[in-house]
């Protein structure tokens, strides 16, 4: 009797010690997690896109996010997106926090998109973009924006 009494004490005791090791493990990554993005997050704002005006180019030429201070005293630029579709433009706020990007209509209200965002230094990616309307005219999957030092703009004819 003895003997099976320590058996389920000691099962009941392991169980709980595993537990306790699984959900402060959880805790602890979770914690370091959230930390790391805010910190990538902060980093994004600082040297990115929003940290002085330039225009970001992506790849294929169809995208850009035009980046300009509202006022020159300013820390922080507002960031426009601008996506070719057939043969008009898209234009978007774009905001961030941590590693998630949205993606504000300014033409058709109430469309958003948010994805997620890498940024390495010198190439800003989007990706992953889900929107939350039935409108699938912009399909987006992934973008990647390089800065240039040109002052280009959506209306340039430069295909």
């Amino acid at each position: 009797m003895k003997k099976k009494l320590k058996i389920v004490v000691g099962t009941i005791a392991a169980i709980f010690v595993i537990t306790v090791f699984v959900v402060c493990g959880f805790w602890v990554w979770l914690s370091h997690t959230l930390d790391a993005n805010h910190e990538f997050g902060k980093y994004v704002v600082e040297e990115g896109p929003w940290s002085s005006e330039n225009t970001w180019v992506s790849e294929d030429g169809n995208s850009y996010l035009i980046c300009k201070k509202e006022k020159q005293n300013d820390a922080f630029s507002v960031v426009t997106a601008y996506f070719k579709n057939d043969d008009d433009w898209e234009k978007y706020d774009v905001n961030c926090q941590d590693r998630i990007i949205i993606l504000s209509s300014i033409d058709k209200d109430d469309v958003h998109y948010r994805g997620r965002m890498e940024f390495d230094g010198t190439v800003f990616t989007i990706k992953d973009l889900e929107t939350n309307s039935d409108d699938k005219d912009l399909k987006i999957k992934k973008y990647q924006y390089t800065i240039t030092n040109e002052k280009l703009a959506p209306t340039d004819n430069k295909s």
